[in-house]
């Protein structure tokens, strides 16, 4: 009982509890943004907006190129040299976010071609976006360095809440459509991002350090590799179930994901709590004591998952209406699929901090999303909406295993 009340009072426990304060109300501000969305939409427009949605992540992500991770690595270790680092990243994320924006905008003049159903207005404001959501992640990267989880918690927090306000008043003017709505997003964005970088501007420097640059890039590469196809797991199936299924099917399966997004948001604040952690630890025993308490945390929070599948009839009801029925046994075997990947934080977090093994999870991930875009192009042609729950609850138990058995041979 006594070990049992030191890891719930333990820094690590509160520091999980203020990064999942931050992203469950997240989590419940992007709940209530779906369900207007979706109510306002219909199924079919709400797929469309899914998958829209679904490309500004998979290429925000792509466009962060693993500096995020690299600014958790390095400024711990070298804070005497945060300010070069942090000028270092921001210069190429500037132009990693007007490069993506000009290529969308480009792509924008046939739309139809990447998603089927979509404008190329639309093109042009995710173009937008997705570079505000590169300079957003090197904010998150360089408060989660320095462990202000509070101030990573307002930065995500600001930019969904002033989102959700923009669009609900559209939504009781009734003029919200697909386009207004991804403006809102690009205005809430914004601001985050003054918040997060506008003291940081301060200590940018016009310099790109040669050493400096191979240095972060060395250990970047791998976790850019890895974000791009991590992000995929989880936004691919919606590209794919839109160009294949049709919006409507796609609307079925992103109302239930958004519900499951929870688990997946709760995996992220974990991760970005011990991820500091584990990157101080240097010997093993060290590592292992301290992914005892990881485990016993993450054991509880699957026990919780499995749970949820018993309400999932009245929750989605409630939620999104009788539209949505269909979306019922898809939350549920999303929400197994999702306890695999759950289970990896115990894994991943110390194979790329502790033991600098970017390189084999960059792999692994490969390995899973080749896995899990295989099993959806068989898949989703027969069994639609719930194709892609199959796919990824089989991929996350191979990358599972995968880590899990590196892990164990490290630590032997």
């Amino acid at each position: 009982m006594d070990k049992i009340k030191r890891i719930f009072f333990a820094q690590t426990t509160k520091d999980a509890l203020i990064s999942f304060t931050g992203l469950g109300t997240i989590a419940l501000v992007g709940m209530i943004f779906t369900v207007i969305m979706a109510r306002a939409l219909g199924p079919t427009l709400f797929g469309i907006f899914s998958a829209l949605n679904a490309l500004v992540t998979l290429l925000s992500s792509m466009g962060d190129l693993g500096f995020s991770s690299a600014l958790v690595n390095f400024i711990p270790k070298l804070a005497d040299r945060r300010n070069v680092i942090v000028s270092t990243v921001f210069w190429v994320q500037i132009a990693v976010s007007v490069i993506l924006g000009l290529t969308l905008a480009v792509f924008g003049f046939r739309p139809d071609l990447i998603i089927p159903g979509s404008q190329t207005s639309h093109f042009i404001i995710i173009g937008i976006l997705t570079g505000l959501y590169v300079l957003q992640g090197l904010a998150l990267g360089i408060f989660n360095s320095e462990k202000k989880f509070l101030s990573a918690s307002i930065l995500q927090g600001s930019d969904s809440v002033i989102k959700l306000f923009i669009v609900a008043a559209l939504f009781f003017g009734k003029n919200l459509n697909i386009e207004l709505a991804l403006l809102a997003n690009v205005v809430s964005c914004l601001l985050s991002v003054f918040f997060g970088l506008g003291r940081e501007l301060r200590n940018v420097r016009p310099i790109f350090p040669k050493a400096q640059v191979m240095e972060i890039f060395h250990f970047a590469k791998w976790i850019a590799l890895s974000r791009a196809f991590s992000v995929m797991i989880s936004r691919v199936d919606v590209l794919l179930l839109n160009y294949l299924a049709g919006g409507f099917q796609a609307g079925i399966f992103s109302a239930a994901s958004r519900i499951a997004l929870l688990f997946a948001l709760l995996v992220s604040s974990i991760g970005s709590v011990i991820a500091p952690r584990f990157s101080a630890f240097v010997k093993k025993e060290d590592i292992k004591q301290y992914l005892k308490k990881v485990a016993l945390m993450v054991g509880g929070i699957s026990l919780i998952m499995i749970a949820t599948i018993i309400f999932a009839d009245p929750l989605v009801r409630t939620i999104f209406g009788e539209k949505y029925i269909a979306a019922i046994p898809v939350f549920r075997a999303l929400t197994i699929a999702m306890i695999p990947f759950l289970l990896s934080v115990i894994t991943s977090q110390p194979l790329i901090y502790s033991f600098n093994q970017p390189k084999f999870f960059s792999r692994v991930t490969i390995i899973q999303v080749t896995v899990l875009i295989v099993l959806d192009l068989l898949l989703i042609p027969r069994y639609q909406a719930m194709g892609p729950t199959i796919a990824l609850g089989i991929s996350n138990v191979v990358a599972l295993s995968l880590s899990g058995w590196k892990l164990y041979s490290l630590l032997r």
